[in-house]
């Protein structure tokens, strides 16, 4: 296991004083947000609804930009049957959205909302969360085709 180079009250006052960004290695190594999984999350959120934006699988030289894109709200459970191409997927909120021709994504800003009960559960752990979410997609047979 790694080892903290710095407390977090110490790499909070480092922070205060820094006049240019830093990158502070091994300071989430302990984040129980790191074992989550999508499921996990999927359970823990239960029937609250995300914006998910859904664009086009493309190849293409510009990208898909957020006005160029349709929304679905879903729950993280209906997102996960759409990619694991379950039948209840073809009559939820990506019904018109082919998993093989299209993506999603959920914005990680709205997390602090979807939280609000669980708010001890949160806490600085949001960025960690949207990277099971995205990885959890990006590792489906298909991505970028």
């Amino acid at each position: 296991m790694n080892t903290k180079p710095y407390s977090p009250e110490e790499a909070r006052g480092i922070v205060g004083s820094l006049k240019q960004p830093a990158v502070f290695c091994n300071m989430a190594c302990d984040w129980p947000a790191l074992k989550w999984s999508v499921e996990y999350l999927s359970s823990v959120l239960e029937d609250k609804p995300l914006r998910f934006r859904i664009g086009k699988r493309q190849t293409a030289k510009a990208p898909q930009f957020e006005t160029q894109c349709c929304y679905a709200e879903a729950t993280l459970s209906e997102f996960l049957a759409w990619t694991q191409g379950q039948p209840d997927a073809a009559i939820g909120p990506f019904s018109t959205s082919p998993y093989s021709q299209c993506w999603a994504y959920a914005d990680y800003k709205y997390i602090a909302m979807l939280f609000e009960e669980e708010s001890a559960m949160f806490q600085v752990q949001c960025v960690t969360l949207w990277c099971a979410v995205y990885v959890q997609y990006i590792s489906q047979p298909g991505f970028g085709a």
